[in-house]
């Protein structure tokens, strides 16, 4: 990726502005949407955080590190036995109930 990760942008380098914020926000949106609804099966990243979204030249946002992600089927939810993820970035109710669920990817 060409301008690096999202936090190098928000935290480091140079401070993005809010409008180039939105366009990233909105294409994350865009993303999570698209794995969560428009597949066959819903994907549960698990592990969604500033370091894993990178940008490529345009500021596009590209979603990576796919190493705690599941699929499930639509109507059903994953029930782990660990609790994976980035301590800090893991919400409440999958702490609690060790469920993961699509909303739990934001």
């Amino acid at each position: 990726m060409f301008n690096g990760s999202l936090d190098s942008h928000l935290f480091q380098e140079s401070v993005l502005i809010w409008k180039m914020r939105y366009k990233v926000a909105e294409g994350l949106v865009s993303s999570l949407l698209y794995v969560q609804e428009e597949w066959e099966q819903s994907m549960l990243h698990r592990n969604i955080k500033l370091s894993n979204i990178r940008l490529d030249s345009n500021f596009n946002d590209k979603v990576g590190d796919f190493g705690l992600a599941r699929l499930v089927d639509h109507a059903k939810g994953s029930t782990t036995t660990d609790l994976v993820g980035t301590k800090g970035y893991i919400t409440l109710e999958y702490f609690t109930t060790s469920k993961a669920t699509k909303e739990s990817n934001v």
